[in-house]
Protein backbone atom coordinates (compact mmCIF):
# COMPACT_ATOMS: atom_id res chain seq x y z
CA UNK A 1 0.00 0.00 0.00
CA UNK A 2 1.35 3.33 -0.83
CA UNK A 3 0.47 6.94 0.19
CA UNK A 4 -0.26 9.29 -2.37
CA UNK A 5 -1.15 13.05 -1.93
CA UNK A 6 -3.24 14.75 -3.61
CA UNK A 7 -2.72 18.71 -3.86
CA UNK A 8 -5.19 20.92 -5.78
CA UNK A 9 -6.62 24.75 -5.58
CA UNK A 10 -9.72 24.59 -3.27
CA UNK A 11 -11.67 25.31 -6.39
CA UNK A 12 -14.67 22.74 -7.32
CA UNK A 13 -12.90 22.59 -10.92
CA UNK A 14 -10.06 21.51 -9.60
CA UNK A 15 -11.41 19.29 -7.14
CA UNK A 16 -14.23 17.19 -8.44
CA UNK A 17 -12.30 15.77 -11.47
CA UNK A 18 -9.97 14.08 -9.65
CA UNK A 19 -12.42 12.46 -6.91
CA UNK A 20 -13.03 9.57 -9.15
CA UNK A 21 -8.76 8.82 -9.23
CA UNK A 22 -8.91 8.91 -5.98
CA UNK A 23 -11.83 6.38 -5.33
CA UNK A 24 -10.01 3.88 -7.11
CA UNK A 25 -6.60 4.48 -5.93
CA UNK A 26 -8.38 3.63 -2.43
CA UNK A 27 -10.58 0.81 -3.78
CA UNK A 28 -6.82 -0.57 -4.85
CA UNK A 29 -5.84 -0.41 -0.99
CA UNK A 30 -3.79 2.90 -1.44
CA UNK A 31 -3.90 5.54 1.42
CA UNK A 32 -4.91 9.11 -0.14
CA UNK A 33 -4.10 12.07 1.88
CA UNK A 34 -6.17 15.02 0.62
CA UNK A 35 -5.66 18.74 2.08
CA UNK A 36 -8.68 20.29 1.92
CA UNK A 37 -10.84 23.47 2.63
CA UNK A 38 -14.03 23.05 4.68
CA UNK A 39 -16.58 23.30 1.88
CA UNK A 40 -14.85 20.58 -0.16
CA UNK A 41 -13.92 18.20 3.48
CA UNK A 42 -17.26 16.05 2.90
CA UNK A 43 -16.67 15.28 -0.86
CA UNK A 44 -12.86 14.04 -0.02
CA UNK A 45 -14.29 11.74 2.72
CA UNK A 46 -16.78 10.43 0.46
CA UNK A 47 -14.10 9.22 -1.92
CA UNK A 48 -12.53 7.28 0.85
CA UNK A 49 -9.40 9.47 0.96
CA UNK A 50 -8.10 11.29 4.43
CA UNK A 51 -9.05 15.45 4.48
CA UNK A 52 -6.19 17.28 5.55
CA UNK A 53 -7.37 20.67 6.78
CA UNK A 54 -5.80 23.92 6.10
CA UNK A 55 -6.76 27.89 6.00
CA UNK A 56 -6.64 29.12 1.93
CA UNK A 57 -5.87 32.69 0.95
CA UNK A 58 -8.23 31.67 -2.04
CA UNK A 59 -11.62 31.89 -0.12
CA UNK A 60 -13.86 33.91 -2.51
CA UNK A 61 -11.65 33.76 -5.12
CA UNK A 62 -13.11 31.12 -7.27
CA UNK A 63 -16.23 33.39 -7.35
CA UNK A 64 -13.74 36.86 -7.98
CA UNK A 65 -12.51 34.39 -11.22
CA UNK A 66 -15.29 35.54 -12.58
CA UNK A 67 -14.50 39.43 -13.49
CA UNK A 68 -12.69 38.61 -16.62
CA UNK A 69 -11.80 41.54 -18.65
CA UNK A 70 -12.23 40.05 -22.15
CA UNK A 71 -14.05 36.90 -22.53
CA UNK A 72 -12.26 35.46 -25.24
CA UNK A 73 -8.25 36.13 -24.31
CA UNK A 74 -6.15 36.46 -20.60
CA UNK A 75 -5.17 40.43 -20.57
CA UNK A 76 -2.32 41.40 -18.84
CA UNK A 77 -4.10 42.73 -15.78
CA UNK A 78 -5.84 38.70 -15.93
CA UNK A 79 -2.29 37.42 -16.07
CA UNK A 80 -0.81 39.66 -13.29
CA UNK A 81 -3.63 38.40 -10.91
CA UNK A 82 -3.45 35.04 -11.61
CA UNK A 83 -0.15 34.08 -10.98
CA UNK A 84 -0.02 36.74 -7.95
CA UNK A 85 -2.57 34.58 -6.56
CA UNK A 86 -1.03 31.37 -6.87
CA UNK A 87 2.30 32.13 -5.68
CA UNK A 88 0.60 34.07 -2.60
CA UNK A 89 -1.32 30.76 -1.66
CA UNK A 90 2.07 28.54 -2.80
CA UNK A 91 3.63 30.89 0.41
CA UNK A 92 0.42 30.39 2.70
CA UNK A 93 -0.03 26.54 2.40
CA UNK A 94 3.31 25.57 2.07
CA UNK A 95 4.50 25.50 5.89
CA UNK A 96 1.11 24.08 6.70
CA UNK A 97 1.36 21.53 4.80
CA UNK A 98 4.53 21.09 5.14
CA UNK A 99 3.88 20.48 9.19
CA UNK A 100 0.83 18.57 8.12
CA UNK A 101 3.34 15.79 6.03
CA UNK A 102 6.64 16.02 8.53
CA UNK A 103 5.96 12.70 10.31
CA UNK A 104 3.92 11.54 7.29
CA UNK A 105 5.75 11.91 3.66
CA UNK A 106 4.06 10.57 1.39
CA UNK A 107 5.52 8.58 -1.46
CA UNK A 108 4.26 10.20 -4.54
CA UNK A 109 2.27 13.48 -4.93
CA UNK A 110 -0.49 14.15 -7.40
CA UNK A 111 -0.66 18.00 -8.25
CA UNK A 112 -3.47 20.12 -9.93
CA UNK A 113 -1.55 21.19 -12.86
CA UNK A 114 -0.13 24.33 -13.67
CA UNK A 115 -1.69 26.00 -10.33
CA UNK A 116 -0.97 24.02 -7.36
CA UNK A 117 2.48 25.38 -7.18
CA UNK A 118 3.17 24.09 -3.43
CA UNK A 119 2.28 20.65 -4.25
CA UNK A 120 4.89 20.31 -7.08
CA UNK A 121 7.02 22.13 -5.00
CA UNK A 122 6.81 19.11 -1.97
CA UNK A 123 7.44 16.75 -4.17
CA UNK A 124 10.75 18.33 -5.60
CA UNK A 125 11.51 18.82 -2.18
CA UNK A 126 10.57 15.45 -0.17
CA UNK A 127 12.66 13.82 -3.79
CA UNK A 128 9.33 11.67 -4.25
CA UNK A 129 7.97 11.09 -7.31
CA UNK A 130 4.86 13.56 -9.04
CA UNK A 131 2.02 12.84 -11.18
CA UNK A 132 0.48 16.02 -12.91
CA UNK A 133 -3.27 16.06 -13.02
CA UNK A 134 -4.79 18.41 -15.55
CA UNK A 135 -8.39 19.12 -15.29
CA UNK A 136 -8.32 20.69 -18.80
CA UNK A 137 -6.37 21.08 -21.70
CA UNK A 138 -2.88 20.27 -21.25
CA UNK A 139 0.05 22.29 -22.65
CA UNK A 140 3.26 20.97 -24.59
CA UNK A 141 5.65 22.83 -26.95
CA UNK A 142 3.14 22.04 -29.96
CA UNK A 143 0.03 24.00 -28.06
CA UNK A 144 -0.81 25.58 -24.84
CA UNK A 145 -3.19 28.02 -23.69
CA UNK A 146 -0.90 31.29 -23.20
CA UNK A 147 0.36 30.95 -26.46
CA UNK A 148 -3.22 30.41 -28.46
CA UNK A 149 -5.10 32.79 -25.89
CA UNK A 150 -3.37 35.33 -23.75
CA UNK A 151 -2.23 38.79 -24.63
CA UNK A 152 0.74 39.87 -22.16
CA UNK A 153 4.41 40.31 -21.86
CA UNK A 154 6.55 38.68 -19.65
CA UNK A 155 8.71 41.79 -18.93
CA UNK A 156 5.44 43.47 -17.26
CA UNK A 157 7.01 44.87 -14.42
CA UNK A 158 4.20 43.16 -12.19
CA UNK A 159 4.40 39.92 -13.50
CA UNK A 160 8.20 39.81 -13.28
CA UNK A 161 7.72 41.13 -9.98
CA UNK A 162 5.70 37.89 -9.01
CA UNK A 163 8.08 35.37 -11.13
CA UNK A 164 11.08 37.00 -9.37
CA UNK A 165 9.00 35.96 -6.17
CA UNK A 166 8.58 32.91 -7.43
CA UNK A 167 12.42 31.93 -8.17
CA UNK A 168 13.16 33.46 -4.66
CA UNK A 169 10.90 30.89 -3.00
CA UNK A 170 12.20 27.92 -4.58
CA UNK A 171 15.47 29.14 -3.64
CA UNK A 172 14.53 29.25 -0.01
CA UNK A 173 13.01 25.27 -0.42
CA UNK A 174 16.81 24.30 -2.32
CA UNK A 175 14.98 23.47 -5.35
CA UNK A 176 17.59 24.82 -8.35
CA UNK A 177 15.01 26.55 -10.67
CA UNK A 178 14.34 29.77 -11.74
CA UNK A 179 10.72 31.05 -11.69
CA UNK A 180 9.79 31.20 -15.30
CA UNK A 181 11.48 27.77 -16.20
CA UNK A 182 9.07 26.48 -12.97
CA UNK A 183 6.53 28.30 -14.50
CA UNK A 184 7.10 26.83 -18.24
CA UNK A 185 8.40 23.42 -17.71
CA UNK A 186 6.99 19.89 -16.59
CA UNK A 187 10.58 17.88 -15.94
CA UNK A 188 8.51 14.97 -17.86
CA UNK A 189 6.72 14.19 -15.34
CA UNK A 190 3.93 11.87 -15.98
CA UNK A 191 0.32 12.98 -15.91
CA UNK A 192 -3.22 12.36 -16.03
CA UNK A 193 -5.37 14.32 -17.88
CA UNK A 194 -9.52 14.40 -17.72
CA UNK A 195 -10.33 14.38 -20.87
CA UNK A 196 -9.79 11.88 -24.01
CA UNK A 197 -7.01 12.65 -26.15
CA UNK A 198 -9.19 13.34 -29.60
CA UNK A 199 -10.59 16.26 -27.50
CA UNK A 200 -7.07 17.90 -26.59
CA UNK A 201 -5.98 20.17 -29.01
CA UNK A 202 -2.68 18.77 -30.94
CA UNK A 203 -3.57 15.52 -28.94
CA UNK A 204 -1.25 13.47 -31.33
CA UNK A 205 2.13 15.15 -30.20
CA UNK A 206 1.87 14.00 -26.33
CA UNK A 207 4.05 10.84 -25.62
CA UNK A 208 3.16 8.13 -23.84
CA UNK A 209 3.70 9.88 -20.18
CA UNK A 210 0.40 11.35 -20.78
CA UNK A 211 -2.81 9.75 -19.65
CA UNK A 212 -5.73 10.74 -21.62
CA UNK A 213 -8.11 9.24 -18.98
CA UNK A 214 -10.79 11.43 -20.03
CA UNK A 215 -13.55 12.17 -16.93
CA UNK A 216 -15.03 9.74 -14.14
CA UNK A 217 -18.60 10.55 -13.54
CA UNK A 218 -17.82 8.65 -9.79
CA UNK A 219 -18.29 10.38 -6.77
CA UNK A 220 -19.27 13.34 -8.89
CA UNK A 221 -21.22 15.96 -6.30
CA UNK A 222 -24.21 17.65 -7.78
CA UNK A 223 -27.28 19.49 -6.77
CA UNK A 224 -30.77 18.14 -6.57
CA UNK A 225 -32.24 15.08 -8.13
CA UNK A 226 -33.89 15.72 -11.65
CA UNK A 227 -36.15 13.79 -13.35
CA UNK A 228 -38.56 15.06 -16.46
CA UNK A 229 -42.02 16.53 -14.29
CA UNK A 230 -43.70 16.67 -17.71
CA UNK A 231 -43.62 15.20 -21.27
CA UNK A 232 -43.53 17.59 -24.06
CA UNK A 233 -40.84 18.48 -27.12
CA UNK A 234 -37.14 18.75 -26.98
CA UNK A 235 -35.33 19.48 -23.97
CA UNK A 236 -32.84 22.47 -23.52
CA UNK A 237 -29.71 22.35 -20.53
CA UNK A 238 -29.12 26.02 -19.61
CA UNK A 239 -26.41 26.80 -17.25
CA UNK A 240 -23.27 28.96 -16.51
CA UNK A 241 -22.21 26.65 -13.35
CA UNK A 242 -21.47 28.23 -10.15
CA UNK A 243 -19.06 31.29 -10.81
CA UNK A 244 -19.74 32.98 -13.73
CA UNK A 245 -23.52 32.76 -13.61
CA UNK A 246 -24.57 36.84 -12.58
CA UNK A 247 -25.82 36.80 -16.04
CA UNK A 248 -29.93 37.83 -16.00
CA UNK A 249 -29.39 38.95 -19.77
CA UNK A 250 -28.41 35.85 -20.37
CA UNK A 251 -31.03 33.61 -19.32
CA UNK A 252 -33.47 35.32 -20.12
CA UNK A 253 -32.29 35.17 -23.44
CA UNK A 254 -32.16 31.69 -23.77
CA UNK A 255 -35.74 31.72 -22.06
CA UNK A 256 -37.02 34.46 -24.89
CA UNK A 257 -35.71 32.49 -27.56
CA UNK A 258 -37.27 28.61 -26.99
CA UNK A 259 -40.20 29.77 -24.52
CA UNK A 260 -42.60 29.80 -27.28
CA UNK A 261 -41.47 27.24 -29.24
CA UNK A 262 -42.25 23.16 -28.79
CA UNK A 263 -38.81 23.43 -25.98
CA UNK A 264 -38.84 22.39 -22.28
CA UNK A 265 -36.05 24.49 -20.56
CA UNK A 266 -34.24 23.72 -17.76
CA UNK A 267 -32.03 26.14 -16.08
CA UNK A 268 -29.55 26.24 -13.32
CA UNK A 269 -28.74 29.25 -11.80
CA UNK A 270 -25.59 28.20 -9.66
CA UNK A 271 -26.19 30.83 -6.67
CA UNK A 272 -25.42 33.74 -8.70
CA UNK A 273 -29.29 35.22 -9.10
CA UNK A 274 -32.89 34.30 -7.12
CA UNK A 275 -35.25 33.25 -9.74
CA UNK A 276 -37.16 36.14 -9.91
CA UNK A 277 -34.51 38.22 -11.16
CA UNK A 278 -35.71 36.81 -14.60
CA UNK A 279 -38.84 38.09 -14.80
CA UNK A 280 -41.68 35.53 -15.93
CA UNK A 281 -41.27 32.30 -17.30
CA UNK A 282 -44.08 30.04 -18.55
CA UNK A 283 -44.70 26.71 -17.56
CA UNK A 284 -42.08 25.13 -20.02
CA UNK A 285 -39.34 26.86 -17.99
CA UNK A 286 -37.94 24.91 -15.14
CA UNK A 287 -35.39 27.22 -13.04
CA UNK A 288 -33.21 25.99 -10.28
CA UNK A 289 -30.49 27.00 -8.11
CA UNK A 290 -28.63 23.82 -8.46
CA UNK A 291 -29.34 20.67 -9.80
CA UNK A 292 -27.79 17.06 -10.78
CA UNK A 293 -26.49 18.28 -14.53
CA UNK A 294 -26.27 14.26 -15.59
CA UNK A 295 -29.78 14.06 -14.43
CA UNK A 296 -30.63 16.35 -17.02
CA UNK A 297 -28.32 15.74 -19.84
CA UNK A 298 -29.48 12.00 -19.29
CA UNK A 299 -32.99 13.71 -21.27
CA UNK A 300 -31.29 16.61 -23.11
CA UNK A 301 -31.43 17.36 -26.72
CA UNK A 302 -28.80 20.42 -26.47
CA UNK A 303 -26.74 22.05 -23.37
CA UNK A 304 -26.53 26.16 -23.74
CA UNK A 305 -23.47 26.69 -21.48
CA UNK A 306 -20.11 28.86 -20.81
CA UNK A 307 -17.97 26.40 -21.91
CA UNK A 308 -16.74 25.08 -18.18
CA UNK A 309 -14.53 21.52 -18.96
CA UNK A 310 -16.94 19.83 -16.06
CA UNK A 311 -19.92 20.51 -18.37
CA UNK A 312 -18.51 19.89 -21.69
CA UNK A 313 -17.42 16.53 -20.91
CA UNK A 314 -20.64 15.84 -18.81
CA UNK A 315 -22.43 16.71 -22.26
CA UNK A 316 -20.21 14.57 -24.41
CA UNK A 317 -20.62 11.44 -22.18
CA UNK A 318 -24.03 11.96 -23.31
CA UNK A 319 -23.98 12.35 -26.52
CA UNK A 320 -25.61 16.16 -26.57
CA UNK A 321 -24.73 19.01 -28.86
CA UNK A 322 -23.72 22.25 -27.10
CA UNK A 323 -23.93 25.85 -27.51
CA UNK A 324 -21.31 27.57 -25.76
CA UNK A 325 -21.27 31.27 -24.57
CA UNK A 326 -17.50 31.73 -23.44
CA UNK A 327 -16.87 33.51 -20.14
CA UNK A 328 -13.39 33.36 -20.00
CA UNK A 329 -9.82 32.37 -22.51
CA UNK A 330 -10.32 29.10 -21.45
CA UNK A 331 -13.69 28.77 -21.57
CA UNK A 332 -13.15 30.24 -25.33
CA UNK A 333 -10.28 28.09 -26.12
CA UNK A 334 -13.08 24.69 -25.14
CA UNK A 335 -15.71 26.51 -27.69
CA UNK A 336 -13.23 26.92 -30.04
CA UNK A 337 -12.59 22.86 -29.99
CA UNK A 338 -16.22 22.17 -29.98
CA UNK A 339 -16.73 24.41 -32.79
CA UNK A 340 -13.49 22.79 -34.52
CA UNK A 341 -14.55 18.65 -34.32
CA UNK A 342 -18.30 19.72 -35.10
CA UNK A 343 -19.65 18.74 -31.45
CA UNK A 344 -21.27 22.29 -31.18
CA UNK A 345 -21.25 26.07 -31.61
CA UNK A 346 -19.56 28.74 -30.60
CA UNK A 347 -21.76 31.83 -29.75
CA UNK A 348 -20.03 34.99 -28.34
CA UNK A 349 -20.78 36.73 -24.92
CA UNK A 350 -21.55 39.53 -26.91
CA UNK A 351 -24.28 38.43 -29.21
CA UNK A 352 -26.06 36.24 -26.85
CA UNK A 353 -29.62 37.91 -27.16
CA UNK A 354 -32.29 35.39 -28.06
CA UNK A 355 -31.96 35.49 -31.95
CA UNK A 356 -28.11 34.10 -31.93
CA UNK A 357 -29.42 31.35 -28.90
CA UNK A 358 -32.10 30.55 -30.94
CA UNK A 359 -30.17 30.23 -34.34
CA UNK A 360 -27.13 28.67 -32.80
CA UNK A 361 -29.69 26.03 -30.77
CA UNK A 362 -31.47 25.13 -34.49
CA UNK A 363 -28.25 24.55 -36.40
CA UNK A 364 -26.74 22.34 -34.00
CA UNK A 365 -30.60 20.10 -33.53
CA UNK A 366 -30.58 19.79 -37.39
CA UNK A 367 -27.11 19.12 -38.66
CA UNK A 368 -26.46 15.34 -39.03
CA UNK A 369 -22.45 16.07 -38.82
CA UNK A 370 -22.78 17.09 -35.28
CA UNK A 371 -24.72 14.30 -34.39
CA UNK A 372 -21.97 11.80 -35.85
CA UNK A 373 -19.47 13.67 -34.72
CA UNK A 374 -21.17 13.53 -31.24
CA UNK A 375 -21.47 9.99 -31.49
CA UNK A 376 -17.75 9.32 -32.28
CA UNK A 377 -16.98 11.55 -29.20
CA UNK A 378 -19.06 9.58 -27.04
CA UNK A 379 -17.69 6.31 -27.90
CA UNK A 380 -13.52 8.13 -26.72
CA UNK A 381 -15.05 9.50 -23.90
CA UNK A 382 -16.21 5.48 -23.13
CA UNK A 383 -13.12 3.75 -23.89
CA UNK A 384 -10.55 6.24 -22.48
CA UNK A 385 -10.45 4.47 -18.98
CA UNK A 386 -11.61 7.28 -16.54
CA UNK A 387 -10.38 6.29 -12.82
CA UNK A 388 -9.34 3.21 -13.99
CA UNK A 389 -7.26 4.34 -16.48
CA UNK A 390 -5.96 7.56 -14.21
CA UNK A 391 -4.84 5.41 -11.29
CA UNK A 392 -3.04 2.90 -13.10
CA UNK A 393 -0.95 5.72 -14.47
CA UNK A 394 -0.08 6.70 -10.73
CA UNK A 395 0.72 3.22 -9.56
CA UNK A 396 3.30 3.74 -12.57
CA UNK A 397 4.90 6.71 -11.10
CA UNK A 398 5.71 4.97 -7.77
CA UNK A 399 8.71 4.63 -6.46
CA UNK A 400 10.46 0.85 -6.56
CA UNK A 401 9.79 -0.86 -3.00
CA UNK A 402 13.63 -1.84 -1.67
Amino acid sequence: MAHVALCAIPFAGHINPTLGMVAELVRRGHRVSFPCTPAYRQRVVDAGAEPLDYVTTMAGSERAMGAFENPDRFTQADMNRITRMLLTEAVNVLPQWSARYHDDRPDLVVYDAPSCWAGRMLAHRWRVPAVRSHVTFAANGKWSLADGYADFDPADPEFASTIAGLGRLLGRLGIDRGGGEFLTGDDGTPAVVHLPRSFQFAGDTFGPQVCFAGPSAAHRPGGEPWRPVRPGGPLAFVSLGTVYNRHVAFFRSCVDALADESWRLVIALGGGLKPDELGPCPPSVEVHQFVRQRDVLAHADVFVHHGGMGGVLDGLEFGVPQVVVPRMAEHRATADRISELRLGVHVSAGDCDAGAIGRAVRQVIADPGTRAALAAMRRDVSVAGGAVAAADLVESAFPARR
